[in-house]
């Protein structure tokens, strides 16, 4: 009995943790980015449009034509340092998906009015192929809704953040309460199955007393022994989503990538293959700071649980053709 109330317990626990790591409990930014995330979606367009020239305003870009109604002539800004002339674009939604093409639209559009450059600000997401042809232009910067918000959260009034904060913590117990519930699940149905098992059969011998004493002793043959079942391996790492697309896993991937990109010490980050993340370096630190980047970096890539043996090939960004290339492997797992 207290052998089958163990091994429930034990599988209780082992699903309630599987579940813990597979909703990403482990880290908290992710919910608090995804509560921020939804309150700006929530805004109205012209309103994202004018926190993100308050926004701009704090990097030095003064916005021109104060008057100028958002969405005129096909963008919904025109921001200036200097002389240097830049056109801005809002893209709102969850659902948005910034593209190749609607860069190279923004790229014609700067071409045409006359301006040194464009940024594009979008809630949803822009894909890799989009963020490497704006990369390769002259003046060119896009900005998702996960980096958006950092740059957008002091400028909210202390109600609104104090909200975000609040639905984060929503967000959190209902993953620790649906955890919890597929543990309680998971213990019950061992104790049922366990239960249901049929016992043992015992054998009896007889009594020394009762046994005729052989003139020889004959040869017994060897007693075949049940083998014991293998146990599971306690912390098996679940599998990610099974129903999630090759379309929603490179989605996540590139989320994965953006906000690598966001760590102060890296120039660039991207994909080489699908389990290796090239990370270029400003410059080559030494073996502890390098380490420091290396867990920043894990703990955004741990986020998805598909994602937590990449491989990390770390090198100086710059590099030229020709030139010796140091490079650092690392692995998060």
């Amino acid at each position: 009995m207290e052998s089958s109330t163990a091994i429930a317990a034990a599988a209780a626990l082992l699903v309630f943790a599987a579940a813990a790591l597979a909703l990403g409990l482990a880290n908290r930014r992710s919910d608090e980015r995804a509560a921020a995330l939804q309150r700006l979606r929530a805004m109205r367009w012209q309103d994202l449009a004018l926190l993100v020239a308050d926004m701009l305003s704090v990097r030095g870009l003064q916005r021109d034509d104060v008057d100028r109604h958002p969405g005129k002539d096909g963008f919904d800004l025109r921001v200036s340092r200097g002389s240097a002339r830049y056109l801005v674009q809002c893209k709102h939604g969850a659902a948005f998906q910034v593209e190749s093409a609607t860069v190279q639209e923004l790229q014609r559009m700067v071409a045409m009015q006359g301006a040194d450059g464009g940024i594009l600000v979008t809630t949803g997401t822009i894909t890799p192929q989009a963020r490497a042809w704006a990369a390769a232009q002259a003046g060119m910067e896009l900005i998702d809704g996960l980096q958006l918000w950092p740059q957008v959260e002091p400028l909210l009034d202390a109600e609104v953040r104090d909200t975000v904060m609040a639905d984060a913590r929503e967000r959190r117990l209902r993953k620790w309460l649906l955890a919890a519930a597929l543990g309680v699940v998971a213990g019950i149905c061992a104790a049922l199955l366990l239960a249901l098992s049929p016992p043992a059969a015992e054998t009896s011998e007889p009594s020394p007393g009762s046994r005729p004493a052989p003139a020889a002793p004959a040869p017994q043959p060897p007693q075949q022994q049940e083998a014991e079942p293998v146990a599971d391996v306690a912390g098996a790492v679940p599998m990610p989503d099974p129903s999630l697309s090759e379309e929603q896993l490179e989605d996540r991937r590139a989320d994965a990538q953006r906000m690598v990109q966001t760590i102060a010490e890296i120039e660039l980050a991207r994909w080489i293959t699908r389990s290796t993340l090239l990370l270029e370096l400003r410059g080559m630190p030494g073996e502890q700071a390098l380490e420091s980047i290396v867990e920043a970096v894990c703990g955004e890539l741990l986020v998805y649980e598909e994602l937590r043996y990449t491989r990390l090939q770390l090198q100086p960004a710059g590099q030229t053709e020709g030139e010796t290339v140091t490079v650092r492997w690392r692995q998060c797992r």
